[in-house]
């Protein structure tokens, strides 16, 4: 449902918790939740199942997360470039920086503008987590 002043909003993220349990997953849920009580979210994911999501909530798997990254990364550009053309987008709104990019250069193709969150360097909590 659209508001007056409301926003459409494509919102990328890492994964959905009711999949993928953890902060980042959880923090994006929330504030797609939060954000879909006004505006319009089109929610994009990565996850070995499909989201449970609420009523009135748009969130889609676009890639399993057994594909190589490089073809998650493609899967989001890809959806996202089809999301763009077909349904018109005021914003992009990015969680997780290695399914952003992609997605960042589609929307500025477009000119629709990019807001990234940074959650943390990822790539070197991974280093660590590996260290374990």
């Amino acid at each position: 449902m659209r508001f007056n002043n409301s926003l459409r909003i494509l919102s990328t993220g890492m994964g959905w918790p009711s999949a993928q349990p953890g902060g980042l997953n959880t923090y994006f849920k929330h504030i797609c939740e939060q954000l879909s009580e006004i505006h319009d979210v089109q929610a994009l994911v990565c996850s070995a199942d499909d989201p449970v999501i609420r009523d009135g909530m748009s969130v889609t798997n676009v890639a399993k997360t057994q594909l190589k990254l490089s073809k998650r990364r493609e899967a989001f550009r890809h959806h996202a470039a089809w999301l763009m053309d077909n349904k018109e987008m005021d914003i992009v709104y990015s969680h997780f920086a290695p399914y952003s990019l992609g997605v960042a250069m589609e929307a500025k193709k477009r000119n629709i503008p990019v807001v990234m969150t940074f959650h943390g360097p990822w790539s070197e909590e991974m280093k660590v987590e590996a260290r374990d």
